[in-house]
This record gives structure tokens, C-alpha cells and sequence, in this order.
């Protein structure tokens, strides 16, 4: 799912979508990659968590931490825009 500052505020209706369908695991997301909408900050996202009661989640906040990868949020998000450029182009 993806989280946006414009929908954020519509995650409890969201959360009761996951747990109608009972996915394996429900991954929140938000833009890392260069965009005209800005990105969730890693507290927003956690925040949204809390409601996904008695499911599976992660974001990708907890996948860049989980990789190891210890830069500063906006040179991840420079990252991963090059990193998109270079996988279209090959």
C-alpha cells in the first residue's frame, strides 16, 4: 500500500481493506524515488503501522535499515532515482 501525505489520513479505511482480504503480509510504502509528491517520514510511516493490528507488515524504510544502508534519507532517495534511471536504460 501506498502512503502519501494526501491519503494518509484514509489508512484506517485501508487497514480494514488488509485485514477484509487477510493478506500474507501488507508492505507500506511511500515515493522514494524522484517524484512530485514527497515521502512519508520513517515516524509517519510507523505511525500507520500501528493500526495494521494482527497483521504481517514492513515498509521500506525497515528494507533500507535492513540492508544495511546507514545514509541520510535524501541522498537514499538521489540513490534509488539513478538507480531507477540506470535499470530503464539497460
Amino acid at each position: 500500500m501506498m502512503f502519501i501525505d494526501e491519503n494518509k489520513d484514509s489508512s484506517v479505511e485501508m487497514v480494514r481493506i488488509a485485514q477484509k482480504i487477510q493478506p500474507d503480509e501488507v508492505q507500506r510504502n511511500t515515493p522514494l524515488r524522484a517524484c512530485v509528491v514527497k515521502p512519508l517520514s520513517p515516524v509517519e510511516l510507523k505511525g500507520i503501522e500501528e493500526q495494521f493490528l494482527g497483521l504481517k507488515v514492513s515498509s521500506v524504510y525497515e528494507k533500507i535499515r535492513r540492508w544495511g544502508i546507514k545514509w541520510p534519507l535524501d541522498e537514499i532517495v538521489v540513490a534509488l532515482h539513478f538507480a531507477s534511471i540506470l535499470c530503464r536504460r539497460w
